[in-house]
């Protein structure tokens, strides 16, 4: 069994590992590497802000709620900067799904009283956020972004892998969201790196 202490930290291992990956993420965004509409990356900050109180009510204190707090963070910092650089606020279906899902969610929560509940349908929510967010990569890596943007995705990936140490008490509803996190940034990760080796140092831009 590991210890308490060693669960902790994990869990601040995870948290530092994770801001630098998001440094470097914020650096790519102020640089323009990354494009994104204002509504979509508000949108998703308020999955994540969701994600965080759902998963934390549902664990009742976790070590591992560091790296769901950071995402959240770092979601509506980039919202901001997107806001303050007058970014367009062009919608798109997944947007619109997600504007309408949002609301449906949090009824549910209120009138069942079940963290739990909201937890699992929030996750559903967010794969199709991860959509979203793999075609923004996509789209980054194409205008030429092969290094540093792949990297910030493997960081994840560690802090992740380290953030599963965190978890207090092993069960399905500790574990889901940090295991359900690390399969999406790996899943992310790895996709960066084949479109990094299929265009090489000079991509073709569709």
């Amino acid at each position: 069994m590991i210890p308490d202490i060693v669960k902790q930290t994990a869990g601040y291992v995870a948290d530092v590992t994770l801001l630098i990956s998001a440094v470097i993420y914020m650096r790519r965004i102020l640089a323009g590497r990354i494009e994104s509409s204002l509504v979509t990356r508000g949108i998703w900050a308020l999955v994540f802000g969701m994600l965080t109180i759902f998963y934390w009510q549902s664990t009742e204190g976790t070590y591992a709620i560091g790296v769901s707090i950071i995402y959240t963070i770092v979601s509506v910092a980039i919202f901001i900067l997107l806001l303050a650089k007058k970014k367009g606020a062009h919608w798109d279906w997944l947007d619109k799904l997600a504007v309408v899902a949002i609301p449906v969610i949090l009824a549910l929560w209120y009138f069942s009283g079940s963290s739990p509940l909201a937890l699992w349908l929030t996750l559903a929510l967010d794969v199709i956020g991860t959509g979203i967010l793999v075609r923004i990569q996509y789209k980054a890596i194409q205008s030429g972004d092969l290094i540093e943007l792949p990297l910030t995705f493997w960081i994840d990936v560690v802090a992740n892998a380290i953030n599963l140490i965190a978890i207090k008490e092993w069960n399905v509803v500790n574990a889901v969201y940090p295991l359900y996190s690390l399969v999406v940034v790996l899943i992310i990760a790895t996709l960066a790196s084949v479109w990094v080796v299929r265009w090489g140092k000079r991509p073709q831009v569709a």
